[in-house]
């Protein structure tokens, strides 16, 4: 709050039972007007809750955190911003994602392809690889922590809701993105570490995992014919 007084945290409570609800509570007393606690009764996932905070928020830039991210260090938020607001082509910023032990690179930025599969650049090489500590445009970044600029927005829509409740959602926004002549930046410089699969699990036949095939098959059907084309903006 310090370094950006304006800022405001939104957290979405998707139907937690376990305390969390009464811990939130507590946090945004402490800090009222700061951050804003939202307590839905079920569990809604990941569009229809982000696609919430990005409407009611109309006039500000969006930053999607997952709540398995831990943050490296305090410049993870000035890089992003930075480096959105670098170029008026830029709709789309995200950082290097490193695995929890801080040793090794999960993504640095991500491709997918006509048929709906993909890789994550840098996977499991080291945090320090000289080839991936280098900001570049790249096809998309990981939803788990994302930043959009609001004119993209404005242009492009909020979270595609055939993508409830989760999956493919943060790509296909990127990916129209492209569409409309935006790019998407991976920034080095901002590092956050992820709990892979401690949300959603790993299994993808069974819960909400599940939706990684399904919407597979929904994001190939909708881009699949200009993927194969090469249409990402680079």
């Amino acid at each position: 709050f310090t370094v950006f007084p304006f800022q405001k945290v939104v957290v979405v409570s998707n139907g937690c039972t376990d305390g969390t609800k009464q811990m939130l509570q507590k946090i945004a007393k402490k800090y009222r007007g700061k951050i804003q606690v939202v307590l839905l009764r079920e569990n809604q996932y990941f569009v229809r809750p982000n696609n919430m905070v990005i409407k009611s928020n109309p006039d500000a830039d969006i930053i999607l955190i997952n709540n398995d991210i831990e943050f490296s260090h305090v410049g993870w938020l000035s890089e992003l911003r930075r480096a959105v607001y670098s170029r008026s082509d830029i709709g789309c910023a995200g950082p290097k994602i490193i695995s929890i032990t801080g040793k090794k690179i999960l993504t640095a930025g991500a491709i997918i392809f006509s048929d709906g599969s993909g890789t994550n650049y840098g996977y499991d090489r080291g945090v320090n690889d000289p080839e991936f500590n280098e900001e570049r445009f790249v096809p998309y970044v990981g939803g788990c922590c994302m930043y959009m600029r609001r004119d993209a927005i404005n242009k492009i829509g909020v979270l595609d809701d055939k993508y409830h409740p989760m999956y493919y959602e943060d790509s296909a926004w990127q990916y129209k993105l492209h569409q409309n002549d935006l790019r998407t930046i991976y920034l080095p410089s901002s590092v956050v570490k992820h709990w892979e699969g401690a949300t959603a699990g790993r299994d993808i036949a069974t819960g909400p995992k599940r939706f990684q095939a399904i919407n597979r098959i929904k994001f190939a059907k909708e881009f699949g014919e200009s993927l194969a084309e090469g249409s990402c903006v680079l």
